[in-house]
């Protein structure tokens, strides 16, 4: 076949099997490959099929090397201290090596803060607050996210006026919201 490529529902492909090789091939190269198909076209496929695709996903942290992040990534349950002089006596770095890192870290979380959806769109998910309260998210006005010190922390006002705090990690705000918003690019 010569030209453009036919759409999907031209060659018997249904919108069903265009979202599965996506999650099979976890994302559009993959997919794409799975198709035997460009990535561009595979991409035109998934908006043809009415797919929603992730705006971005959190760092998995994998591609930090040095014996600090080798050291978080095998004890991933242990606090750190906020001073980076005790981190540093803590996991055996040095002063520079921790810095360097949670500078690293802290730019990679606003990028992936960046590319949330709107939490307001969100249906179905309650965030703990500050206070101890579950807040669902579709009662909120407005809200700012920051990140200060590795941590998610969510300002804003509910419609009813009242203002709230959450503090999270991304980790678990990722795990909160996973389940509404379909799995990313990859």
């Amino acid at each position: 076949m010569s030209g453009r490529p036919a759409l999907y529902d031209d060659r018997g492909i249904t919108p069903s099997q265009v979202i599965d090789w996506y999650h099979e091939g976890k994302g559009l190269d993959g997919g794409a490959k799975l198709a035997g198909v460009s990535r561009k076209t595979f991409w035109t496929w998934t908006r043809r099929a009415k797919m929603t695709l992730e705006r971005g996903r959190p760092p998995l942290n994998r591609h930090h090397r040095g014996s600090l992040a080798t050291w978080i990534r095998e004890n991933p349950d242990t606090h750190l201290p906020i001073s980076p002089i005790k981190i540093a006596s803590l996991t055996g770095s040095t002063i520079d090596a921790v810095k360097s890192y949670l500078k690293r870290r802290r730019h990679e979380m606003i990028s992936w803060v960046r590319r949330l959806p709107d939490l307001r769109s969100i249906r179905g998910v309650s965030l703990l607050t500050t206070e101890g309260y579950a807040l669902p998210l579709i009662a909120i006005r407005g809200y700012t996210i920051s990140v200060p010190r590795l941590k998610v922390r969510i300002h804003g006002m509910l419609r009813s006026g009242k203002v709230f705090t959450i503090s999270t990690t991304q980790g678990d705000l990722e795990k909160a919201i996973a389940s509404c918003i379909p799995r990313n690019l990859g």
